[in-house]
C-alpha cells in the first residue's frame, strides 16, 4: 500500500512482538520528524525565517548514511535511519511551513 513512497524491505522495517511497520526505519522516521516539528510549531508563536541552504545541511547525514551503508562502510543500521529521516522530516516539515505562510501573507498584501 505504501510502495509508491517507500521501498518496504522486511529487512528495514521496525519490528516489534506487535507487529512491523509500514514503512522503512528511514521513512518512518521522516514523518516522525514532519509529526514532531508540527507539534513544536503550533506551540511556537514567532517563529525565525532560517537560509535554504540549512535544508541541504539536514539532507546531507541521509545521503552519507545511503552511500556508507551502499558501499560497506558499516551496516545498515534502523536506528541511524531513523534519526537521519527525523532531522530531514523535521527540517523538510520547517521549510514547508515557511512556504505555506509566506504564500499566504503575499496572498493577503495583494490589492483586489
Amino acid at each position: 500500500m505504501y510502495s509508491p513512497v517507500c521501498h518496504q524491505e522486511l529487512q528495514k522495517l521496525i519490528c516489534n512482538e506487535i507487529g512491523c511497520t509500514f514503512l522503512c526505519a528511514r521513512c518512518t522516521g521522516i514523518y516522525a520528524g514532519v509529526f514532531i516539528f508540527s507539534l513544536i510549531l503550533l506551540l511556537k508563536t514567532n517563529v525565525p525565517v532560517y537560509k535554504i541552504k540549512y535544508l541541504f545541511i539536514a539532507g546531507t547525514p541521509i545521503i552519507a548514511d545511503v552511500i556508507a551503508s551502499s558501499i560497506g562502510i558499516y551496516s545498515y543500521s534502523k536506528l541511524t535511519a531513523f534519526i537521519t529521516g527525523t532531522i530531514f522530516g523535521s527540517a523538510a516539515f520547517y521549510y514547508f511551513y515557511i512556504g505555506i505562510q509566506n504564500w499566504f501573507f503575499e496572498k493577503g498584501r495583494q490589492p483586489q
